[in-house]
């Protein structure tokens, strides 16, 4: 219920207080992250074909399209990039930790910052990715997971057309879905707020919905999936910390 940063920071401190390694977590959420861009992958491929086939691709905005694939590429090369170089990642990752101890330092007004606990994770992050490749059915599980979530809220998008009484294809709505939440992935604003919203109505309007249903139908989509959940993902997060869990 929780999504975004807040959501991680709040999975880091509930396995953090069973032991779980900062590195292991940080391990978990690249493989979630990578299922997730397979999903959408195989999700916005699923989309083209699906409006290319039905004759309704003149409408597209290529342009938008290209960053779409550009992005994703250039995102995917530079993780595996990073993953090959484990002597740079140490490295990152005490600038890093350095940064973030000198903003915590003014306030603190202690040194928080252990080279050897810092080295100690990224060892803990790359043994849990060799861990991961032992059991790939996990992992496959992970972008089963990944691929239900971003297909329902394709199926919650497509029903809020349907439910101020518009008519748009399946195909449509997949496409739709995909480009917008890839492109507010790419902008890196917490929440996707604004940009997704944005996205949502531009890539409508270029399949040719009208614009002030497309708006519409974005805010619709917007309030499901993202405000109302946000007071029970926090009314939980309470509950967690009142049980000493996180």
């Amino acid at each position: 219920f929780v999504g975004g940063a807040a959501g991680v920071v709040i999975r880091l401190a509930f396995f953090l207080k069973r032991g779980m390694h900062s590195g292991m977590f940080v391990a978990v959420e690249t493989i979630e992250d990578g299922a997730s861009l397979a999903a959408v992958a195989l999700l916005f491929i699923t989309g083209l074909y699906v409006v290319l086939a039905n004759g309704a691709g003149n409408g597209l905005r290529w342009d938008v399209i290209g960053l779409v694939i550009a992005g994703a590429l250039a995102l995917a090369g530079l993780v595996i990039f990073l993953l090959r170089r484990r002597a740079l990642v140490e490295r990152l990752a005490e600038t890093l930790a350095q940064a973030v101890n000198r903003v915590i330092a003014k306030f603190a007004h202690r040194n928080l910052y252990d080279e050897h606990r810092v080295r100690g994770g990224v060892a803990d992050f790359y043994r849990g990715l060799e861990l991961a490749q032992t059991d790939p059915q996990r992992v496959f599980v992970s972008f089963c997971c990944s691929l239900a979530r971003l297909s329902c809220d394709a199926i919650a998008l497509y029903f809020a057309y349907r439910a101020i009484g518009y008519p748009v294809a399946p195909g449509n709505v997949l496409l739709i879905f995909i480009v917008s939440t890839s492109v507010a992935t790419l902008a890196a604003v917490p929440g996707q707020i604004g940009v997704m919203e944005t996205t949502l109505s531009f890539m409508s309007t270029a399949l040719g919905v009208p614009f002030p249903v497309a708006v519409s139908a974005s805010l619709l989509f917007r309030v499901i999936s993202f405000w109302l959940p946000i007071p029970f993902g926090y009314a939980f997060a309470w509950n967690l910390q009142r049980k000493d869990w996180i």
